[in-house]
């Protein structure tokens, strides 16, 4: 069994702030693209505090804040033209799945040029893809360490599965859980610890994905409701769990339970 892992790995509280360094520590250069949600990084305060920083580091940047839940392939072929437009050099996902997922299509597309669906799975990814840094802000997709995206049309979601679109680097701030709703932790942490149960069952686990599979389980059981309750000590504890899901399924996949998931999304938009 093998697996892509980013090269970086920040976790910590205001975490963010190191964003300047980690761009230098591997050597990205030149335009970014900050590809988030629609609202929260504005309102939240983080969509002028990243600009800062990127720009204290001397890079120009480009907001590209479109992106719905369940990021349309229409979206995503839009920011990757304004990519490709701009001349960006490299990804930053800030928000959930959607807008982490939507900086891989991106990232891809910016690249590669072309339709989302010319590398949907089973295609084989090739190179170039530009860099991509993920920050997530909920507590349940896993999308900062993964191997995956996912791209909703019409009553289908379609998954891209490659090892190149593992992000270079991941910086989990624990301090944006602050923000997030007691209802949206509690959907995502349920993804989180369908990602643990599903990496534990499935035919290609062995003793790696099960020591992920195994502690994220653990300190979602255990921490959930504090962590719904609204107390950061256990809600860090959760977003690290995710994380440990995330490596899980990126050695195995997943099973039966979220190809049923995607459609009663699509078609009942149950989260």
């Amino acid at each position: 069994m093998s697996a892509a892992f980013p090269r970086k790995l920040i976790f910590g509280e205001d975490s963010i702030n190191q964003l300047p360094e980690a761009l230098q520590d591997l050597g990205l250069k030149g335009k970014a693209m900050l590809v988030t949600g629609r609202r929260f990084a504005r309102e939240s305060g983080y969509l002028d505090r990243l600009g800062s920083l990127l720009t204290s580091h001397g890079t120009d940047v480009v907001v590209f804040d479109e992106v719905e839940p369940n990021p349309s392939v229409e979206t995503v072929e839009k920011g990757g033209k304004l990519a490709r437009d701009e001349g960006v050099g490299f990804v930053i996902g800030f928000g959930g799945g959607s807008a982490m997922d939507a900086a891989k299509g991106i990232a891809i597309l910016a690249a590669q040029g072309g339709s989302l669906r010319d590398y949907y799975y089973p295609a084989e990814l090739k190179e170039p893809i530009l860099s991509i840094i993920a920050v997530p802000t909920t507590c349940g997709t896993g999308s900062e360490v993964t191997k995956y995206a996912v791209f909703s049309e019409g009553l289908r979601k379609n998954v891209v599965a490659s090892d190149r679109i593992v992000p270079t680097a991941a910086i989990l701030d624990p301090q944006v859980l602050r923000h997030l709703p007691a209802k949206i932790l509690a959907h995502t942490a349920m993804d989180a610890l369908a990602h643990a149960l599903e990496a534990y069952f499935h035919v290609k686990a062995d003793l790696l994905s099960e020591t992920f599979s195994l502690r994220a389980l653990k300190l979602i059981l255990k921490n959930f409701k504090q962590a719904y309750d609204g107390e950061m000590t256990y809600r860090k504890r959760l977003f690290y769990a995710s994380m440990l899901a995330g490596f899980a399924i990126n050695l195995t996949g997943t099973v039966i339970p979220h190809g049923l998931g995607y459609y009663l999304t699509e078609r009942f938009e149950i989260p």
